[in-house]
């Protein structure tokens, strides 16, 4: 009976589901493969495919923003009357807009890893909405442009048309 305690859940990709599955290892016999398969492999994907990406398109997010808000300034201080036009504020909140459907979308995924690799919890309901919510992430974007653009829709129109 002593012998079941020292299994332990850990992660392991399985092919013919094609994705991750808890299994059992028995971690005094194989403690580095407990340990690869239950903390590195968690942390590996949880950086690349969440921490990363959220922290990149927050940086570069930013340095835009601050960019298109000097020449904003460069531009007004040479000039009298402002000629930015809206295209160039329709870029940025279209361009916030992207990066806040990408954070709200994928969020729940990265809540969804974290709790599957660290926690006790393995609900196949929110696995299944968050996964439909990063893949709606997507398409969002095509949606995005169509919506707030008016030279993407024009461009659109022109290329499905047959004159």
């Amino acid at each position: 009976m002593g012998e079941l305690l020292t299994y332990k859940a850990a992660i392991d990709f399985d092919p013919n589901l094609n994705k991750n599955v808890k299994m059992c290892v028995d971690s005094h016999r194989y403690p580095a493969v407990f340990y690869f398969n239950s903390v590195i492999i968690a942390w590996y994907e949880i950086f690349l495919f969440s921490i990363t990406p959220f922290i990149l398109l927050f940086i570069f997010n930013v340095i835009i923003i601050v960019s298109l808000r000097r020449a904003h300034l460069r531009r007004q201080s040479l000039q009298a009357v402002d000629t930015s036009g809206p295209s160039m504020t329709t870029m940025t909140y279209m361009m916030i807009t992207a990066a806040v459907a990408f954070f709200v979308l994928n969020f729940p995924g990265t809540i969804e890893s974290l709790l599957f690799y660290f926690g006790n919890y393995d609900s196949m309901d929110f696995a299944f909405a968050a996964a439909m919510l990063r893949n709606t992430n997507n398409s969002i974007n095509f949606i995005l442009y169509c919506l707030s653009g008016r030279k993407f829709r024009n461009e659109l129109r022109n290329m499905f048309s047959y004159s």
